[in-house]
């Protein structure tokens, strides 16, 4: 009879312990989700910031030439490589 305790209560903690490994799961799966989320929100936030900055670019460039050159940014929107590469700022001046 109480050899029949001790393996209930062994059947009982590896049910609590799939139990655990199964809810951690689950809640890794949601962060990684959340992250994934974040990270898109983020870039497309950024890629509407640079459209901005970049539309306005090459007025303000203008100003401060006298009507002279360009100027203007590029950057890959692929997220591996654009936190890693980062904005390119390119200026053309006006051939002479």
């Amino acid at each position: 009879m109480v050899q029949g305790i001790f393996l209930f209560k062994d059947v009982m903690l590896n049910v609590k312990f799939c139990f655990c490994i199964l809810k951690l799961t689950w809640y890794m799966h949601r962060l990684q989700q959340e992250k994934q989320d974040l990270e898109e929100q983020r870039l497309r936030k950024f890629c509407s910031v640079m459209e901005a900055v970049n539309c306005s670019l090459g007025g303000i460039y203008k100003q401060l030439t006298a009507g002279q050159g360009d100027a203007y940014l590029t950057y890959t929107e692929v997220t591996l490589l654009l936190f890693a590469e980062g904005v390119h700022f390119h200026v053309r001046c006006a051939s002479a």
